[in-house]
């Protein structure tokens, strides 16, 4: 069930024409997977995707799948801390997210995206602040949704998300550099960005639960962003976790799965 199916012209080095979607895989989970289950009851799975197209074929795809959140619903949280609310995803709350309309404002959401993710970069070690991310000239909305994955969960409103996502991230990864993405693309009021990896930096503090290891580790990134008269509304947000927790030396996943690089 797709909550948000786009495309566009990459605007990335890579280029190429993308398709990105947001979406849940649903069923009752009557056989293991990954190590998980059986639990013979309705699950969601959820999964960022994107698809590279030429001449009518897909001929390259990145899926991250969040296999935490579905050990969350089978009642087994891998992680020791929560943060925000862990909820199923939301479609946007204007209900346009599959192939939206008015592509003549794909290139204008982007620009916007690109801003964000341009002063987010930067931080105050002591607030955690970026410049320009709220107020009347701020990106974003002040009724702005984060929707975070499993670990992380998600938000309501600025605040909210420094809270349960940007705090505790910036305090155990304070070196972090982001913004390596493969593809970046508009679509209407919608945007998408991923990095494969996306991130580079030190785990040099405590993070649900995990005590500090100074190993430098990488993050996979998916963003999908909706956005209206210049303003970023809600963001969906797949970080592949089971990846990051190995590097920190702890596997997210069933003692008889490995989780392999």
């Amino acid at each position: 069930r797709d909550l948000l199916f786009i495309g566009g012209e990459n605007t990335r080095s890579e280029g190429g024409n993308w398709v990105a979607c947001m979406t849940h895989y649903v069923g009752n989970l009557t056989a293991r997977f990954c190590g998980i289950g059986p639990f013979p009851h309705l699950v969601f799975l959820r999964a960022g995707e994107f698809y590279r197209v030429a001449e009518g074929k897909i001929i390259e795809g990145r899926i991250i799948i969040d296999l935490p959140d579905l050990l969350c619903q089978i009642g087994q949280n891998p992680f020791m801390q929560k943060l925000g609310s862990e909820i199923l995803f939301p479609p946007p709350a204007t209900q346009d997210g599959i192939l939206p309309k008015h592509r003549e404002k794909s290139s204008q959401t982007l620009a916007l995206v690109e801003a964000m993710l341009a002063d987010l970069a930067q931080y105050d070690p002591n607030s955690f602040a970026s410049k320009n991310q709220t107020g009347p000239n701020g990106y974003w909305h002040p009724q702005m949704f984060w929707y975070g994955p499993a670990g992380i969960g998600s938000n309501y409103t600025y605040p909210g998300f420094d809270v349960d996502h940007r705090i505790p991230f910036l305090t155990a990864f304070p070196d972090r550099r982001g913004g390596n993405h493969f593809c970046r693309i508009g679509d209407g009021d919608y945007a998408a960005v991923s990095g494969w990896p996306s991130m580079k930096m030190t785990h040099k503090g405590d993070y649900l639960g995990i005590k500090a290891t100074y190993k430098a580790c990488t993050l996979r990134v998916m963003d999908f962003y909706r956005c209206d008269n210049g303003k970023i509304h809600e963001n969906w947000v797949m970080l592949d976790y089971v990846d990051l927790f190995r590097q920190m030396g702890v596997n997210l996943l069933p003692n008889d799965v490995v989780c392999l690089k």
